[in-house]
């Protein structure tokens, strides 16, 4: 871009110094009293050229490989069908703007730990289990915005989406998939059962509104006390059993 943009810049000044010089001819064919028609056309020429590549200049945009650009025209309220790719691209400074979104693989995070999730503070997502325990979850989604539909990223959520969208998703969706498990199932053998289910449900919720959803994972699981105390009991008789 860095080079792109200094060879227009300097096609722009070379215009400039040719309509400088289209002036000075001007003024020299009146102090002849002779016709000025070349120096006129050599300053006409000479701004446009500079006004052309000045224009140019300003309205080259880079994409890097991980983005994406999404155009939107001043003047007609309108988006560009498809949004920029990485490389090089001209725009029409004043018309149109370009917004630029990463397309790279995001995470974020709902913990218990301080130091784990996206927010400060226990943030694990609590619920019941389809027979009324209690669980708390450390859920992690990855996720990223989808190249090909980042103007519905852009139209309904901007840079809103982490909160708006992400988080309320993950967290409505790992609350509705725990009420159908029971808590033994998810202590036992189903728990990838449960992460597919929530990764279901969040993908249904994403992906209309321009996401992609690469995975959801079960970081944690913490049962409440009384369950833990109970399912001890249970393996302290069941050893008594066998002793006896």
């Amino acid at each position: 871009k860095y080079m792109i943009s200094l060879a227009l810049n300097v096609l722009a000044l070379a215009g400039l110094v040719a309509a400088g010089f289209g002036v000075f001819m001007i003024l020299q064919a009146v102090s002849r009293n002779e016709p000025a028609r070349s120096g006129a056309i050599l300053t006409v020429i000479g701004v446009i050229v500079a006004a052309v590549f000045f224009i140019l200049g300003a309205g080259v945009v880079e994409i890097q490989p991980a983005e994406v650009g999404v155009v939107f025209n001043v003047l007609s309220g309108d988006l560009a069908e498809t949004p920029l790719g990485p490389g090089l691209h001209i725009i029409i400074p004043g018309i149109q703007e370009v917004t630029i979104y990463s397309t790279s693989q995001q995470e974020y995070t709902m913990a218990g730990e301080v130091s784990d999730g996206a927010v400060r503070g226990d943030d694990a997502v609590v619920a019941l289990t389809q027979d009324g325990q209690q669980v708390r979850l450390d859920v992690t989604i990855i996720y990223r915005i989808s190249p090909s539909n980042a103007n519905d990223v852009h139209v309904k959520w901007q840079d809103r989406y982490v909160n708006g969208l992400i988080r309320p998703a993950l967290r409505n969706q790992t609350r509705a998939a725990l009420t159908r498990f029971r808590v033994e199932q998810i202590y036992g053998a189903e728990h990838d059962e449960l992460e597919q289910e929530i990764e279901t449900g969040v993908r249904d919720l994403l992906e209309p509104d321009g996401f992609q959803v690469m995975n959801v994972l079960i970081r944690n699981i913490a049962f409440s006390p009384e369950y833990v105390a109970s399912i001890e009991q249970k393996q302290v008789a069941q050893q008594q059993a066998q002793e006896a």
